[in-house]
């Protein structure tokens, strides 16, 4: 398992304790990076929670 960090603080120790890899992620990288609100498969449409 891998950890993007958005922030500028650094990664919890534990967190980079348990990771494969820990990376910093720019915000513009990070929010390029997000599925659309509604997506759709072979059933039909869905959406991402709205508290997301």
């Amino acid at each position: 398992m891998g950890v993007l960090n958005p922030h500028k603080h650094p990664t919890s120790r534990v967190l980079v304790h348990h990771a494969s890899f820990v990376r910093q992620i720019r915000q513009g990288v990070l929010a390029a990076s997000q599925f659309p609100d509604v997506l759709t498969d072979t059933h039909g449409e869905f959406r991402k929670p709205a508290s997301w």
